[in-house]
C-alpha cells in the first residue's frame, strides 16, 4: 500500500521540479547589434584660426589610416561605408546591460576643434549618440550608450 503512495508523491513533486528549473533560463541575448549611422556635421569649420593651424594638418596626417573607422569598448571594429549622404556600419556583439563608447574617426573635424574623434551627428540603431566621455587609462574614450535585449539604445 506504501507504493502508490510514494509514486502519488514523486508525480506531485515532478512538475514543480521542472518549472522551478524552467524560470532559471537567461530571459534573452546578451548581446546584440550597433547599427551605427554618421551624419557628417554640415556647420562650416574654419582652419584659418592660429590654434586650428597649429594642429589640424597634424590632426589630419596622423588619423588618415583610421579614417572613418569606429571602434567600440568591448573590441569591436569597423568601417563605415557611404550610404547616401552619411556613412553606415555596424558593430556585432555588444555586451547588453552596461555602458559602452564608440570611437569614431573622421579627420575632415580636425578643423573644428583638433581632433578627429566625433562628438556628435552620430546615430546607434536611431538614436542620436551625444555623451562624449573621456578615456581612462589604457581606454579609448568616445560616444557613450547602453543596449538593452531588444537593441533599444540609450545614449
Amino acid at each position: 500500500m506504501r507504493t502508490p503512495a510514494r509514486f502519488a508523491l514523486v508525480v506531485a513533486v515532478l512538475p514543480a521540479l521542472a518549472c522551478t528549473h524552467q524560470d532559471s533560463r537567461p530571459s534573452g541575448p546578451s548581446t546584440g547589434v550597433v547599427n551605427l549611422v554618421y551624419a557628417p556635421s554640415t556647420a562650416p569649420a574654419s582652419c584659418s584660426t592660429p590654434a586650428v593651424i597649429q594642429c589640424s594638418g597634424s590632426c589630419a596626417h596622423h588619423s588618415a589610416p583610421a579614417n572613418l573607422r569606429v571602434s567600440g569598448s568591448w573590441g569591436a571594429d569597423t568601417r563605415l561605408s557611404a550610404c547616401g549622404e552619411a556613412y553606415c556600419g555596424a558593430l556585432p556583439a555588444a555586451p547588453v546591460g552596461r555602458e559602452l563608447t564608440v570611437l569614431l574617426i573622421d579627420i575632415a573635424q580636425c578643423c573644428r576643434d583638433c581632433t578627429a574623434a566625433v562628438h556628435e551627428t552620430v546615430y546607434a540603431n536611431g538614436t542620436r549618440l551625444a555623451r562624449f566621455v573621456a578615456g581612462e587609462a589604457g581606454q579609448a574614450g568616445g560616444l557613450a550608450f547602453t543596449i538593452d535585449p531588444n537593441g533599444v539604445v540609450t545614449p
